[in-house]
């Protein structure tokens, strides 16, 4: 199958490189430069973070860590550091006023056999000297960060030693499906393709519309937003 995967961030290079394990030698076009600072997979870390209650996104989050494992140490080190991670505050604090009390949160972790403890204020700020707790801390020492920038570059070498192709500077100015397949047009030519995987974050609605899919066509050829063929996240942003 001919596969083309817009965006060459942690989304699309870790769709390339699970492509390239199921046997298939995909193609990557990234607008930017190798290393760029435009989209939010740059920086040398990022967080890796388990507090979460929904059972949709600790199954993603079990299946972001078997990923993690198959790429083992990078320069005699792993990706993943998993030296703990503290949330602490109210809901809007941790990023949504909905956000599940960190009791739940912790009975989710624990359900799943994650490492996840509950402390009171006074004993976290014993623990962590410095820093200032006003209610319960949720601690999990399964979390951390990930080495983000050597994350991508092993990603991106793994791509490349399987077979597959990762073009930078190559902007994609439309995606265009029709009964046959999907035209990506770039300003390089036009590439032609069975399935589009779009991974391109704050670009998505640029690129695909205001409904943020441009639809498989009637018979033929279909797009997808990253996900679309079983491929998680690796990290996320804190909040």
């Amino acid at each position: 199958m001919r596969i083309v995967v817009v965006g060459g961030g942690v989304m699309g290079l870790a769709t390339a490189w699970q492509l390239t394990r199921r046997g298939e030698r995909r193609i990557v076009v990234e607008r930017f430069a190798r290393g760029h600072h435009e989209g939010a997979s740059h920086g040398e870390t990022r967080n890796d973070n388990n507090a979460y209650g929904d059972a949709h996104y600790l199954d993603l989050l079990a299946l972001a860590r078997e990923g993690w494992d198959a790429l083992g140490e990078v320069d005699g080190e792993p990706l993943l550091r998993r030296h703990g991670l503290v949330s602490h505050g109210p809901g809007p604090a941790l990023g949504a006023a909905n956000r599940a009390p960190l009791a739940e949160l912790a009975d989710a972790l624990t359900a799943r056999g994650i490492p996840a403890d509950l402390l009171d204020g006074a004993e976290a700020a014993r623990r962590w000297p410095g820093m200032r707790f006003e209610s319960t801390v949720l601690y999990s020492r399964d979390a951390g960060v990930a080495r983000a920038a050597a994350a991508l570059r092993e990603l991106e070498r793994r791509t490349v030693a399987a077979g597959g192709e990762v073009r930078w500077n190559t902007r994609v100015a439309a995606i265009a499906p029709d009964a046959d397949g999907v035209d990506v047009v770039t300003d390089a030519g036009v590439l032609r393709a069975d399935v589009v995987v779009a991974t391109v974050g704050a670009w998505t609605e640029k690129l695909l519309g205001a409904s943020g899919d441009a639809g498989p066509a009637a018979t033929g050829g279909g797009v997808t937003r990253g996900g679309g063929l079983g491929i998680q996240p690796c990290w996320r942003d804190a909040g």
